[in-house]
């Protein structure tokens, strides 16, 4: 006879005996655990539920700045072109900015004037900054090229006279030559203050339009050009 038949019926004997004390284990491992799992799902809940998905205290600070920022430029803008996109009481509070002289009511107002642009549609605003802010740029480049070609008139750079005379032909050249003759000598007779310097500035400076005007064309000309562009094939 083998050690199975002697030992298995006994095993079996055993946990038959043991079963009423399992099942009672069971039952109340599952009656402590239903409660704890019923409370971890409700804070799950709750937390999916009370989780804030609006901005950070610090991005709030961020954009509020950027409106300040934005009412300060305003400020700077001509009032015929403000006007078309403010109403009528924000506009009132961008004028009382303008009056006010003051460093902390001024500041004050201008915080205020941020908070009334929180409440309105600001990309048109933007726009506009934007409009005059590349205008600007454009600007205080023509102002440097003007510097850089007066510059290299006094420094006898021919080929600056070369590309003056091409890009305004309508201009006096004899003149130019006059006023370039008459800033080189007051550089070398160290003058001051160097009037014959800034006239010659000047009289570039009167040509103003005519590179606006070249700056406009070429510009249409590339936007033509990409119209026309061929397609691939």
């Amino acid at each position: 006879m083998g050690w199975q038949h002697y030992f298995m019926p006994k095993l079996k004997r055993d946990i038959d005996g043991n079963l009423p004390f399992l099942s009672s284990y069971i039952t109340l491992f599952q009656s402590n655990l239903h409660p704890r799992l019923s409370l971890m799902n409700d804070k799950t809940v709750n937390d999916d539920e009370n989780q804030y998905d609006g901005p950070s205290k610090s991005q709030r600070k961020r954009d509020m700045h950027a409106l300040r920022d934005m009412g300060e430029r305003l400020m700077e803008l001509p009032e015929a072109h403000v006007k078309e996109l403010l109403s009528p009481e924000l506009m009132d509070v961008l004028l009382a900015c303008k009056k006010i002289t003051k460093g902390n009511a001024l500041k004050r107002q201008i915080q205020y004037l941020g908070k009334r642009l929180r409440q309105i549609d600001t990309d048109k605003i933007q726009t506009l900054i934007d409009r005059f802010d590349a205008s600007s740029q454009d600007h205080a480049n023509q102002f440097h090229r003007l510097e850089r070609w007066r510059e290299r008139l006094i420094n006898q750079d021919k080929t600056a006279m070369e590309e003056i005379l091409q890009l305004i032909p309508d201009i006096d050249r004899q003149h130019l030559r006059q006023l370039t003759r008459l800033a080189i000598s007051e550089r070398d007779q160290e003058k001051q203050p160097p009037v014959q310097f800034r006239k010659l500035f000047q009289y570039l400076k009167s040509f103003e339009n005519l590179f606006h005007k070249e700056n406009h064309e070429a510009s249409h000309e590339e936007g033509h050009d990409d119209d026309h562009e061929e397609e691939p094939m």
